[in-house]
């Protein structure tokens, strides 16, 4: 008699497929395992790694902004910002070079995984540098419509930023100081000397001057710029001020009556105030001081304390 044959798996079959369906179900859930540390900790990483880029350029920025010329102060910007962002600044690498006028920042960040642990990664380490380099204005577009001759100055020097009778008569025949800059007349350059003239100018453009005295004009602009900051000081004004006026800075005011001058950079000057009685109306006081701005630079020209600061990396 032929024995029949079951449908059925037997016992140890069933144990075979069972073991085997258990191998799937590990590989598998470590493969999962994998994937969730590949995605959520890779991700992590990128994330860090955005950061430290953006904490590098800001650190870096930040501590452009006073150089040259006080490197302890750049050092301490750049150390007080990573505190405030939560970077150790023991941990962070800052170099300076010889002329004050580029910086670096290096800063470490340790990133912590979560699923990697279990592949054996536990931490990695991300690393970004940022450099600043400071240089001269050569391009600026909210200019005060006065011109100054180049000179020697050094920082906080009174400097007579317009010129009137009182202060030693005219910088050349008809001259004061005022420019005529976009177009000529006393509107449009007391419209510029309260609010700065938007288009920009560049060294090397030459610029018209606007003849006369223009005493009521700059009296007028100038005193509601004095009111708007009136308890500011050279030494503790705002670089958000009213007060501080980014002039052209020419090469010479050898003109007679209207007449063209060369601009060859840009400087920025305290305004400490406006005559207003007698000869000395009109009379610009100002002071020289260090400023850094938005503007362009070519890298070249004469240096009169008027930066901008770029990323180079």
């Amino acid at each position: 008699m032929f024995r029949r044959l079951s449908r059925f798996a037997t016992a140890p079959q069933l144990r075979q497929e069972q073991g085997s369906v258990t191998v799937m179900v590990v590989f598998s859930l470590v493969a999962v395992m994998g994937l969730a540390a590949l995605v959520t900790d890779v991700g992590r990483l990128y994330l860090a790694r955005q950061r430290v880029v953006a904490v590098a350029d800001a650190a870096a920025l930040s501590g452009a902004q006073f150089l040259p010329g006080d490197r302890v102060g750049a050092v301490q910007a750049v150390r007080e910002y990573l505190g405030k962002n939560g970077v150790d600044p023991d941990t962070v690498i800052i170099g300076m070079s010889d002329t004050e006028k580029i910086l670096s920042v290096t800063v470490e960040l340790q990133v912590d995984y979560t699923f990697a642990r279990i592949l054996g990664h536990a931490t990695d380490l991300v690393r970004a540098g940022a450099v600043a380099q400071v240089a001269p204005v050569t391009g600026f577009n909210n200019v005060t419509p006065l011109g100054v001759v180049q000179a020697d100055w050094k920082l906080g020097d009174p400097v007579i930023l317009k010129a009137s009778s009182g202060s030693g008569g005219t910088l050349s025949p008809g001259n004061y100081g005022p420019l005529a800059l976009g177009s000529r007349g006393a509107n449009t350059y007391e419209n510029n000397l309260r609010n700065g003239y938007g288009d920009w100018i560049r060294a090397g453009d030459m610029l018209t001057t606007e003849t006369g005295n223009m005493a009521q004009p700059t009296q007028r602009a100038l005193q509601d710029r004095l009111a708007l900051d009136p308890f500011a000081t050279y030494e503790t004004v705002s670089r958000h001020s009213p007060r501080i006026l980014i002039l052209p800075v020419l090469e010479s005011f050898t003109v007679n009556g209207r007449g063209e001058v060369k601009c060859v950079g840009f400087g920025a000057f305290f305004l400490d105030g406006v005559g207003t009685q007698g000869n000395d109306r009109g009379t610009v006081y100002g002071r020289f001081l260090r400023f850094v701005v938005t503007g362009e630079s070519t890298g070249e020209g004469p240096d009169f304390a008027t930066y901008t600061i770029k990323l180079t990396h």
